[in-house]
C-alpha cells in the first residue's frame, strides 16, 4: 500500500469530492481523466493500491494536481490545491513527491491513450474495455460518470 496516503475516512464522499475539484481546482476538464490515467498507472507499479475511502481524496487530489501541472498553460499553487483539498500544504507537498517516486515520474500521455480513457468516462463507451492495452495490462472497464471511474479500483 501507500501508508502517506491514508487518513481518516473522508468527511464528503468521493462524489463530493470529485465535484469540489471540479468547482474549485481551476483545472481543465482533461486533468480529470489524466488524473485517473495516472492513478491506474500507479496501480500497475504499485498492485497492493486500492482506492478506499482512507486514502481516496489525497491520491485523486495528488493525482489531478500533477495533470493540471503538465497539461494546464495556468495552474495554481500546492497552496491553493491543499486548501481544495482540506490537508495542510506541507502534508500535501509531501504526497506529490510520493507520488511522483512512485509513478516513476512517467506523466506524459499521448493523445491515443486520452482519447480512449476520455472516451470511456465520460461518454460511457466501452472503449477501453474493448481495447487491449500495448503492455498487456488487464482491460480496464468503461464509466458514464468520472467520480464512478476515481472510485472503481
Amino acid at each position: 500500500g501507500l501508508p502517506a496516503f491514508e487518513g481518516g475516512v473522508a468527511p464528503i464522499s468521493a462524489d463530493a469530492f470529485v465535484r469540489r475539484i471540479m468547482r474549485y481546482a481551476g483545472c481543465s476538464a482533461c486533468c480529470l481523466v489524466v488524473g485517473i490515467l495516472y492513478l491506474e498507472r500507479l496501480k500497475r507499479r504499485v498492485n497492493s493500491v486500492c482506492l478506499t475511502s482512507n486514502n481516496f481524496q489525497r491520491l485523486f487530489l495528488t493525482a489531478v494536481m500533477e495533470a493540471a501541472k503538465c497539461l494546464d498553460d495556468r495552474y495554481y499553487s500546492n497552496k491553493h490545491w491543499a486548501e481544495v483539498g482540506g490537508i495542510p500544504l506541507a502534508e500535501l507537498n509531501s504526497l506529490e513527491l510520493e507520488f511522483l517516486f512512485r509513478t516513476g515520474f512517467d506523466l506524459k500521455v499521448t493523445r491515443e491513450e486520452y482519447d480512449t480513457y476520455a472516451i470511456a468516462m465520460l461518454s460511457g463507451a466501452d472503449a477501453v474495455a474493448n481495447s487491449e492495452k500495448a503492455d498487456g495490462m488487464n482491460k480496464t472497464p468503461s464509466y458514464t460518470d468520472i467520480s464512478q471511474a476515481a472510485t472503481s479500483f
